[in-house]
């Protein structure tokens, strides 16, 4: 069909963290995709996994304009890190002294997804991008492919008030000591 237009193609990164954030992204990606535009998925092989099960189960049709998702898997180079092959989340560590190597594993992860993206991924050039909160590497990444890019936060709406509301009052400022309460202006109090 000549001058029809190709759907949107969204690019999404969930912060491979934790299946908590993977999760949400998958969803997201689902929703897009139930709307017509086509979605890849870039994340590790584990999460992949967790990704792939769920756009599988997705009740996405076709016949309601539903574009593809692919799901892709990078390597994550735990290794390289000093982390023990396959630990791509930070559930998988074995212990918080191992939390700096997860970051910098991460960052190499990033500079692998950009290498995918910049010149072997044979998928067409995406419209926008999305990452997890964490995934600082991909606003990089966003700027040489010269294409919109949006940070996903997969919290609800009350800890967005919390954290809105900490910030401005700062009531916790005021704590003397690790375990102690302190109320957060616009709830009830404890």
């Amino acid at each position: 069909m000549e001058g029809a237009t190709k759907p949107a193609h969204f690019v999404l990164f969930p912060w491979t963290g934790t299946i908590s954030h993977v999760i949400p992204m998958t969803d997201l990606g689902c929703l897009l995709a139930s709307h017509g535009a086509e979605v890849t998925i870039i994340t590790t092989p584990v999460n992949a996994a967790i990704a792939q099960s769920r756009v599988d189960r997705a009740p996405v049709s076709r016949s309601h304009g539903a574009a593809a998702i692919t799901v892709t898997a990078v390597p994550f180079p735990a290794a390289d890190a000093g982390l023990p092959e396959g630990c791509e989340r930070m559930d998988m560590l074995r212990s918080q002294d191992e939390v700096p190597r997860y970051f910098v594993a991460n960052r190499a992860f990033g500079e692998a997804v950009a290498r995918y993206c910049l010149g072997e991924a044979p998928r067409r050039r995406p419209s926008c991008i999305i990452s997890g909160m964490c995934q600082t590497w991909v606003l990089g990444l966003a700027r040489e492919l010269g294409v919109p890019y949006y940070v996903f936060h997969g919290f609800g709406a009350f800890a967005l008030l919390c954290i809105e509301y900490l910030y401005k009052h700062r009531p916790h400022e005021a704590v003397t000591w690790d375990d102690e309460l302190f109320d957060v202006p616009a709830l009830l109090p404890f």
